[in-house]
């Protein structure tokens, strides 16, 4: 099945780039921190951090970016769940393939 020539598995992992993108947000909003890992190059991680605040978590909420990641959650994750249910092996197929991402 395709919609507008996108096929399911291309859905899928559409679907895990903006649930990566989704939880990212979610961990902030809980923990009113955003934190960022710099790689040592194979030495080691770096963590770099701030807190947010009242007023920068409600900028947040209200930022374009956040509402697109969220209504597009909303609508991919029924969709994946209905793939999922109709093809649990390419769910396995494009979680390999995403996970090949770095």
């Amino acid at each position: 099945m395709t919609f507008q020539d996108l096929t399911n598995e291309e859905i899928l992992f559409l679907y895990l780039e903006n649930l990566d993108e989704y939880n990212r947000y979610q961990s902030i909003i809980k923990t009113k921190k955003v934190v960022d890992e710099i790689d040592l190059m194979g030495a080691g991680f770096i963590s770099i951090g701030y807190d947010l605040t009242d007023d920068d978590l409600n900028d947040l909420i209200k930022d374009r970016h956040y509402l697109f990641v969220v209504s597009l959650h909303k609508k991919l994750e029924l969709i994946a769940s209905i793939i999922t249910e109709a093809d649990p092996a390419l769910v396995d197929q494009v979680n390999e393939t995403y996970q090949k991402r770095f």
